[in-house]
């Protein structure tokens, strides 16, 4: 079987995991998708990388605000005063129609369901990377192939149209 990989995922890295009000290192690390890489070597599974889709294939599964949202985020926090090296929502504006957030900490709950999802400076590439796998590894079926593992992080099967969670960005 054919897998699609590509160690740019390492790009994202949290740190923060809040379980039952303690707060613990996430086990969505890069080194989980090692450990796998690892054992699809072990199997002898040919190791394809990624086609660079660009925003089509994102586009048309989450909104524009949200892909901004993803690829600016980063770029607003550091302005602020006393950022934190991690961005974990501490609010959850109320989703009213006419009401999106103009301040970054605004966007941040608008765009989280829960606060496993932390964004990092890398987490734009390393989610946009994982789109591009997921998405080479399905035209791979497409094309004929029987069967193709996307070996992707971070994992994208919590992420909405136009919210983080669950470890998820993008689908």
């Amino acid at each position: 079987m054919k897998a699609v990989y590509s160690d740019k995922h390492s790009a994202h890295d949290p740190q923060f995991y809040l379980v039952r009000g303690q707060i613990r290192k996430t086990t969505e690390q890069p080194e989980r998708a090692v450990r796998l890489l690892k054992g699809l070597h072990d199997g002898k599974h040919e190791i394809v990388a990624p086609t660079e889709f660009g925003q089509g294939p994102r586009a048309r599964v989450h909104s524009p605000e949200y892909l901004r949202f993803l690829e600016t985020a980063w770029d607003e926090w550091v302005k602020l005063p006393d950022y934190g090296t991690e961005m974990i929502p501490n609010i959850h504006p109320n989703r009213v129609p006419g009401s999106y957030p103009s301040h970054i900490v605004g966007k941040l709950g608008w765009h989280t369901v829960d606060t496993s999802a932390p964004i990092g400076p890398g987490t734009w590439a390393g989610a946009c990377v994982a789109t591009d796998i997921a998405t080479t590894a399905a035209q791979m079926v497409l094309d004929g192939e029987d069967a193709v593992y996307a070996l992707c992080r971070p994992p994208g099967h919590h992420a909405y149209r136009d919210l983080a969670g669950g470890f998820c960005f993008m689908n």
